[in-house]
């Protein structure tokens, strides 16, 4: 239970990372501090209420935009590292001092 000075209160994020690294992770918390009477705005949104319906459905939709950067990063990470392997230069790097 949250302590009354903080219903209706305002949480503001400046990334919709923050509040989780996968899409229902970051609509469980903005559930959870709905429920609670938090609302939850975030910058990167340009300020907005993400506990708003119009907010949740935004909030999705970045959401899983988020998780597909870090995967495409990933993906792109393991296709460099097996490159650098096939060319000797994984895991040792040359200095050249």
């Amino acid at each position: 239970m949250l302590p009354e000075f903080l219903r209706h209160s305002v949480l503001r994020l400046p990334i919709v990372t923050v509040i989780g690294r996968k899409t229902h992770e970051a609509l469980e918390v903005s559930e959870d501090l709905k429920e609670r009477g938090v609302r939850l705005v975030i910058d990167q949104l340009g300020g907005l209420d993400v506990t708003s319906a119009a907010g949740e459905m935004i909030l999705t939709v970045m959401a899983a935009l988020a998780k597909m950067e870090r995967e495409q990063l990933k993906e792109r990470q393991t296709i460099g590292i097996a490159r650098a392997k096939a060319e000797g230069k994984y895991p040792h790097r040359s200095c050249s001092h």
